[in-house]
C-alpha cells in the first residue's frame, strides 16, 4: 500500500481528510489480511539508510534482522532519535518500522534497495510463521 502525500498540493483542511481517509483504509487493510509488521520508507537528504523504530512501535529482535539483511548491501545510519514513536497508530498488533533513504537509495540504487526490503519481508514472514507460497496461511 502506498500512500503519496504531497502537503505542497492540499490546503490543510483537506491535507488532514486525505491523510485520515488513508489512516483509515490503511488500518482496515492491515485487520482484513492479518498484517503483522509493516515497512514504511520515506526519504531523507543524507546518503544512506537510516531505520527508525520506537521500542513500542517494534521488537528490537525484527529491527535488528531488517538491519542485519540491509548492512549487507548499503550504509547504515544511526539513528539520532532511537526512541522516536511515529505519528501513525497501527495497533497493539502490529509492528512498525520506517526506513529513510538517501538520494542514491531513491534514485539510481532503487532496485537494489527494493530488493533487498523484498529480502527483509522474506526473512520476517519466515520468523513470524508465514510461508511465501500461502502469505495468509501460518506454517
Amino acid at each position: 500500500m502506498i500512500g503519496k502525500e504531497s502537503k505542497r498540493d492540499l490546503d490543510p483542511p483537506d491535507l488532514q481528510v486525505a491523510q485520515a481517509e488513508f489512516e483509515t483504509g490503511m488500518q482496515r487493510f492491515l485487520e482484513e489480511h492479518g498484517v503483522k509488521c509493516v515497512i514504511m520508507t520515506s526519504g531523507k537528504n543524507e546518503s544512506g539508510i537510516e531505520i527508525r523504530a520506537s521500542e513500542t512501535a517494534a521488537r528490537e529482535e525484527t529491527v535488528e534482522l531488517v538491519r542485519a539483511r540491509l548492512a549487507l548491501d548499503f550504509d547504515l545510519t544511526p539513528n539520532a532519535a532511537k526512541n522516536e514513536s511515529s505519528s501513525r497508530n497501527l495497533g497493539d498488533e502490529v509492528q512498525m518500522i520506517q526506513l529513510a533513504l538517501g538520494p542514491d537509495e531513491r534514485g539510481f540504487r532503487r532496485e537494489a534497495v527494493v530488493a533487498s526490503i523484498a529480502n527483509a519481508v522474506g526473512l520476517l514472514n519466515a520468523k513470524l510463521g508465514y510461508s511465501e507460497r500461502t502469505s495468509d496461511t501460518q506454517d
